[in-house]
């Protein structure tokens, strides 16, 4: 039986739970943790937390509408315990379990919905970053449809920390059109991490990180596979993966995951043409090995991302006046019918990471946590022929990075400590014409992070000093110059957590930000390829501040309704951005528009809005808001690329489950886009684009074909064939967005070894 000793009960038990006929996630299941008696309800991807649980044996006791209860043993003796349950799947629906007189716990530092595995499976055929603009607040900046760069609150690039299984993702030092390398075929769902929990991943989050989790093991199988196609109409995309995950023994203390996927488009389509060269081919491949010795926990693993993607012919011209045209005509300079040739201009983009991690418990209330990692970027860039080898890239860059972290998690009588040390090293060169100098680059940063609990109170506090020194060499017109530039600051957070009853959350967040300028804003020159522009650093440009707050409020009450609305304000004394100049300019790689990094005060705020709810016979409804302005303080315009306000509607059917089909729903979505109008139109290369509506279609469902479990999805995007252009795509200049785009997908789970 657990023992009651008040200071040993400071263990946290948490995990998922599955269906297990078709392994998905199993949203609002009731756990009750007995003796202790507590009671919570699984979020709607299936995800649980226990939080002041004794050690010792427990029953826990597992009730969902669609599945037969189940009473499991466990014992629990880690200060953090993960455990995934299963329950079976039963034909006929079950009377609700009433609970009474039982306590809920909560999870502060996850605010608002999840991207679950169904999501990611049944949207094969998108993006990643298309698949994150379902979270609260998460919009795209764009290099036409296959350069996409996720956006949250407002802030992008090396202010929105992407972390993929717990590794920083590089390569943002590069600029604003350079993509995200993350492993669609290593993805089972994404969320939002605020609080000063971001402090662990550096300091430059502004307490915002978009996490992208890995697949877990299998839990009541050897080992386990998966199979998934996808077609998408708009550019003929075609794609499939693969993934195998299990153990070597039945002792299950080696297991292993292998993943790999394959894609490649043509040309995408329009309303009214084909985009020329907008093709693109892509590999995802990852391996990890898991390792487990008594508590301790270690993890090797790989990871290689490798894509050639077309750059909009349109969009790289010869001279001013075609230039001038393109941009004022409502066709782009060049079109083309379908094909999947990939000609100049263009990139290939190599990314590797290696990772190893250790998680080691000293005893009940210590552990240890370990990371290193290595990432290896390659991008090169060839512009469109002009009498050069088709071998030779115009650009080439290198960059190698070295992250290496250690934490310290203990837990106190009253509270928990979190206490870490971080440090990166990382190197880049270049090839061809000089757009950012070759650097080095230093950093090391320390953070402590404290949590208590009380009753209905949950307050986090966390502070971190970071020190980067940069080393540059930079080519000048007469000589080359070394720059030796160092950076430090303090960042701190303190939230404040209010959980009124088991279904409302009310949370403050207050805090400084610090964040040194990148290599792109200080020291670029020349042509940004996939942005097709001309962009020119600041070296005078100082690190980053931002002073912020935020009030979120979280209501969930069962499946029947959820509220997630925040509001968040920033203020920036010195705030980066890249403004647009009204010239354009001419050079030997071709005609292109100009930009130029600038710093100014500036104000940032807005809110975000979900609500969802389910309506009598199955129907179901959503309505999503998001609102930003990014003001400069003395001239009071907004601040180049600035999300407009966006508003959209969803109605929609869920089938209620039976033994052969789950999971099947359908939902039509209007989605409204406003003009950003308040931009100041005499530095802007082209006036932003009108207002648009958006009709778009999803529908799903899981069922049995010869005792196989199959997951079927379609999409329709853009049903109506709407012609648009959207401000946050960096193409916006030479053409359309894409029009209606029908995707067809497909996934099959396997079980190789019971």
């Amino acid at each position: 039986f657990p023992s009651h000793d008040t200071d040993s009960c400071k263990l946290s038990l948490d995990g998922h739970i599955f269906d297990r006929d078709n392994k998905e996630e199993l949203p609002f299941t009731i756990i009750i943790l007995l003796p202790e008696n507590l009671f919570v309800t699984s979020d709607e991807h299936g995800a649980y937390s226990f939080h002041k649980v004794c050690p010792g044996k427990h029953s826990i006791v597992l009730s969902h509408a669609n599945c037969k209860p189940d009473t499991l043993a466990i014992q629990i003796d880690q200060l953090v315990q993960h455990k995934d349950f299963y329950l079976a799947h039963a034909a006929t629906n079950l009377n609700e379990i009433k609970v009474e007189h039982l306590k809920a716990e909560h999870d502060p530092n996850l605010g608002g919905r999840h991207i679950h595995n169904l999501d990611i499976i049944t949207h094969q055929a998108s993006s990643l970053a298309s698949i994150a603009e379902n979270l609260n607040g998460v919009r795209n900046l764009n290099s036409g449809a296959n350069i996409q760069k996720p956006i949250l609150n407002g802030l992008s690039g090396s202010r929105l920390q992407i972390v993929q299984d717990g590794i920083r993702l590089e390569s943002q030092q590069w600029g604003q059109d350079h993509a995200p390398e993350w492993v669609a075929s290593d993805v089972s769902g994404m969320y939002i991490l605020r609080g000063p929990q971001t402090l662990t991943m550096g300091p430059d989050a502004f307490g915002n990180i978009l996490m992208v989790e890995p697949p877990s093991l299998p839990v009541d199988k050897q080992i386990t596979g998966q199979f998934g196609l996808a077609y998408a109409s708009v550019n003929q995309k075609l794609a499939a993966k693969t993934a195998f995950s299990g153990y070597f023994s039945k002792k299950r203390n080696i297991g292993f995951h292998l993943n790999a996927s394959y894609s490649k488009a043509g040309n995408t389509k329009t309303p009214d043409y084909y985009q020329k060269n907008t093709g693109f081919r892509e590999v995802n491949v990852s391996a990890s090995l898991h390792y487990t010795l008594k508590n301790a926990k270690l993890i090797l693993g790989y990871k290689s991302f490798i894509q050639k993607t077309g750059i909009l012919a349109s969009s790289h011209i010869g001279n001013l006046t075609d230039l001038n045209n393109a941009i004022e005509s409502d066709t782009p300079f060049e079109t083309a019918g379908f094909t999947y040739f990939i000609d100049r201009p263009y990139q290939s983009i190599l990314h590797q990471t290696a990772f190893f991690k250790a998680h080691i418990p000293l005893n009940v209330k210590n552990h240890i946590h370990f990371q290193y990692a290595y990432q290896n970027n390659r991008r090169d860039e060839f512009d469109k022929l002009r009498g050069a080898s088709t071998s030779i890239a115009a650009n080439s860059f290198y960059l190698q990075t070295h992250q290496i972290s250690a934490e310290w998690d203990r837990e106190a009588k009253i509270h928990t400590h979190v206490t870490g040390i971080q440090s990166t090293i990382q190197v880049n060169d270049f090839g061809g014409a000089y757009f950012i100098p070759k650097y080095t680059y230093g950093q090391i940063g320390i953070f402590n992070i404290e949590k208590w609990t009380y009753k209905k109170w949950d307050l986090q506090a966390g502070i971190r000093y970071d020190f980067r020194n940069f080393l540059v060499h930079q080519l000048q017109a007469n000589n080359d110059t070394n720059i030796n530039a160092q950076y430090h600051g303090i960042s701190g957070s303190l939230a404040v957590y209010y959980h009124f009853t088991n279904h409302l959350t009310l949370s403050f967040e207050s805090g400084r930000s610090w964040r040194a300028p990148n290599a792109v804003e200080l020291y670029s020159r020349g042509l940004h390829h996939g942005a097709a522009s001309i962009e020119n650093g600041n070296p005078n440009l100082n690190a980053e501040t931002a002073w912020f707050f935020s009030i979120q409020n979280v209501f969930t009450q069962g499946n029947r309704h959820f509220l997630d609305f925040q509001f968040y304000y920033r203020y920036y004394p010195n705030f980066n951005y890249l403004q647009p100049l009204p010239n354009l300019v001419l050079t030997v790689r071709g005609a292109f528009p100009s930009f130029e990094y600038k710093q100014t005060n500036a104000h940032v705020y807005g809110l975000n809005a979900q609500y969802s709810v389910q309506l009598p016979l199955g129907f179901f409804q959503s309505l999503n808001l998001q609102y930003i302005r990014a003001i400069q303080v003395q001239s009071k315009e907004e601040i180049p690329f600035t999300p407009p306000a966006r508003l959209s509607y969803a109605i929609g059917w869920k089938y209620l489950s039976d033994a052969r089909i789950q999971n099947a729903s359908i939902s039509v979505k209007l989605e409204y886009t406003s003009t950003q109008n308040r931009v100041n139109y005499n530095t802007e290369i082209k006036a932003p684009p009108k207002a648009f509506t958006l009709l778009s279609l999803d529908a799903h469902l899981q069922t049995l074909i010869a005792k196989q479990k199959i997951t079927f999805a379609i999409q329709c995007n853009n049903m109506l064939n709407t012609k648009y252009r959207d401000y946050l795509n960096r193409w916006r200049y030479f053409t359309d967005e894409a029009g209606a785009n029908v995707q067809l997908s497909v996934f099959i789970p396997l079980t190789i070894k019971s």
